[in-house]
């Protein structure tokens, strides 16, 4: 071997020792199953720079392309330097005496070969060795790819499947399908939006009738349609996924005595729903749009409604103990009646609402709380003092 590829030798090794176990790394990661969330932190950093659901899906490559990049430079530096070092002087080449003397001495001579083939052997050896990881990396991310490719499929068969059961006649096949449904959009992120709308679509359709008499409770493929709802966007029972936004499209739905204790409703649409004598305690309706919405004698205690939209809702007798109606829109609503000691009223647009024989004993105000201006009161009305 001359001595320039010696030394083009010995910068490839460093750089070769260091690719081959990212191909490795990068494979292994695509295995894991906590890499999705792990990867979308990352790009969070970079949001509005680059598609961050095309990068999502495309971690593994850019993981190598990346690291690739950086091996690829530091060879290059590692070669110019290298071919800025004094070259080392040739080997001598062997006289006609020492080449007389090696055929004197077989055995120095076989043992010279051996030491020879021996190099190479080992030589061989490395390169087959890298090769062999190389291959055995690609199988990995070949296989990983592959059951992200049968997972997807499975879930498109249990989907299919369960919207088929929402149609059924008897009611435990509807609810098997209702709760299989909200199986799938945990395991499913992407899927959650549609199974949302397809859970806000059968409650709607499901509901009684404009001129039906009024049911004393939601049947119970609808309550169980509201509970995976209020599950969809995480829950305080459940600290280990982040609360989202619920994707609950719930207007003009008709639940009265709806059980939703405790449900996860951010951000839900809830316009003209008829949610009479719901119970809602402790629930999450910050951001809900309840505009026009029925709570007529509905249980809201230490529920948080903090920059709910409220207007021309109807609290009638409603229970708000300890309510957060922090910067809530109660633009002429109807709160006769309504109980509101220690609610968080701060920063609170109560403008024409009615509040004759509501009781705000404890209410939390501030200045930007219009009380008692622009309401309607009574001598029954508890206001704070």
């Amino acid at each position: 071997m001359t001595p320039r590829r010696a030394r083009l030798h010995r910068a490839l090794i460093w750089p070769t020792g260091v690719l081959i176990p990212t191909v490795i790394a990068t494979a292994i990661l695509a295995l894991s199953p906590e890499i999705d969330a792990w990867w979308a932190r990352i790009l969070q950093n970079f949001e509005g720079i680059a598609d961050l659901d095309y990068a999502l899906a495309r971690y593994p490559l850019a993981f190598i392309a990346v690291l690739t990049g950086v091996t690829v430079s530091a060879s290059a530096i590692r070669l110019v330097v290298a071919s800025r070092r004094r070259s080392l002087p040739p080997l001598p080449l062997l006289t006609p005496d020492q080449v007389e003397d090696l055929k004197r001495n077989p055995k120095d001579h076989f043992d010279a070969l051996i030491a020879e083939r021996s190099t190479r052997l080992q030589r061989a050896s490395t390169w087959g060795v890298a090769l062999g990881l190389v291959f055995t990396a690609g199988s990995l991310a070949y296989t990983a790819r592959s059951l992200e490719t049968s997972q997807e499929g499975q879930i498109t068969d249990r989907y299919t499947k369960a919207i088929e059961q929402l149609g059924s006649k008897k009611i435990d096949v509807r609810l098997g399908a209702i709760y299989a449904l909200g199986r799938l959009a945990h395991d499913s992120e992407r899927d959650r939006e549609t199974i949302g709308d397809v859970l806000s679509a059968y409650v709607r359709e499901h509901d009684p009738k404009p001129k039906a008499k009024t049911p004393e409770q939601p049947d119970t493929d609808v309550q169980a349609a509201l509970t995976v709802l209020g599950g969809l966007g995480g829950s305080a029972a459940d600290p280990s996924r982040p609360r989202t936004a619920c994707p609950c499209r719930l207007w003009g739905a008709r639940i009265p005595a709806a059980q939703l204790i405790g449900h996860n409703l951010r951000d839900a649409d809830l316009t003209r729903a008829d949610l009479t004598g719901a119970d809602l305690a402790g629930a999450d309706l910050a951001g809900a749009d309840l505009t026009d919405a029925d709570l007529t004698r509905a249980n809201l205690e230490n529920a948080d409604l903090e920059n709910a939209n409220l207007i021309g809702a109807k609290l009638t007798a409603a229970y708000l103990a300890g309510a957060d109606l922090h910067r809530v829109y109660l633009f002429e609503a109807n709160l006769r009646d309504a109980v509101l000691g220690g609610a968080d009223l701060r920063g609170a647009n109560l403008a024409g609402a009615d509040l004759r024989g509501a009781d705000l004993t404890g209410v939390k105000t501030d200045d930007a709380t219009n009380l008692p201006s622009y309401v309607k009161t009574d001598d029954a009305t508890k206001l704070p003092s």
